[in-house]
């Protein structure tokens, strides 16, 4: 009998134990979640209307530190950043990333201020860039491609390239855009192949009549006729230089305008990947 009691005690005991441990780590998370609350309640200047620091002048940029500071309606036009200590900085958000104060307060009916946030985005950069932290330099020259393209007064052909450049991978800094387009040009080409057909090159060195992967007139398409456009399709856009088969009627121009976009993407795809793991 003492033997079952004791069992039963120390099982009620552990379960205590246990229970008073999950209710600590408890405590423990709602009370480091009240403290970052806190924290970002007292950064400086989370309170303030705004703060303006433009056109500011030092004599030691490097002087000028802020540290754990809400800079949201901060402004810093033409003041040189490029030297100052950021650490814990809370920025703007503009659709997911970093910004300035500054491009909010754009304001077309007055005087568009393009060239200068542009300049602010740069100096940022750097900034970021000069401290290894490329996360946030990523972001701020975003910025900055992104006030080039916006301001009406680019060049129309500087306009059309930044347009292009932001579309296919968002200025270097989305790796995901690039693999989308390379899928996308891989899977029309693919099927233009098989409309407009492809010529065995055996048939052609012998003289003999081309048997098409896809003939357009009937469009009858075998299922064995899918992996050979593909793998057709994918050799073309990795430069390895298909040799098994001749592209016929308009899929020739497919395969030139394929032969020039596809190492493009991939190109633009790997600078995305460099630039998100040198984070």
């Amino acid at each position: 009998m003492a033997d079952i009691e004791n069992v039963s005690i120390s099982g009620q005991i552990e379960i205590r134990e246990e229970r008073a441990q999950i209710e600590a780590r408890i405590e423990e998370r709602a009370l480091q979640e009240k403290r970052e609350r806190n924290r970002r309640e007292e950064r400086i200047f989370s309170k303030a209307c705004e703060v303006d620091f433009r056109q500011m002048t030092l004599e030691k940029p490097e002087m000028m530190i802020f540290i754990e500071a809400d800079l949201r309606r901060c402004r810093f036009l033409d003041s040189d950043l490029r030297q100052c200590q950021l650490s814990g900085i809370e920025w703007p958000s503009f659709r997911g990333r970093r910004g300035v104060y500054d491009e909010k307060k754009i304001d077309k009916k007055e005087n568009p201020s393009w060239e200068r946030v542009e300049q602010l985005y740069r100096e940022l950069k750097q900034n970021y860039e000069d401290r290894r932290d490329y996360e946030r330099a990523s972001d701020f020259h975003y910025g900055e491609k992104e006030m080039r393209r916006q301001n009406p007064s680019t060049p129309w052909n500087s306009y059309i390239l930044l347009t292009l450049y932001w579309l296919v991978s968002g200025y270097g800094e989305r790796f995901l855009r690039p693999l989308i387009w390379a899928g996308v040009l891989l899977i029309m080409s693919t099927l233009a192949y098989l409309h407009w057909g492809l010529i065995p090159a055996a048939k052609i060195a012998t003289g003999l009549p081309g048997e098409f992967v896809l003939k357009g007139d009937t469009m009858q398409v075998a299922w064995s006729d899918w992996p050979k456009a593909l793998d057709f399709s994918f050799r073309t856009m990795a430069f390895l230089k298909p040799t098994d088969f001749v592209p016929r009627e308009f899929a020739k121009v497919v395969y030139t305008i394929q032969s020039l976009l596809g190492p493009l993407f991939f190109g633009l795809l790997a600078l995305a990947v460099r630039q998100r793991l040198k984070r």
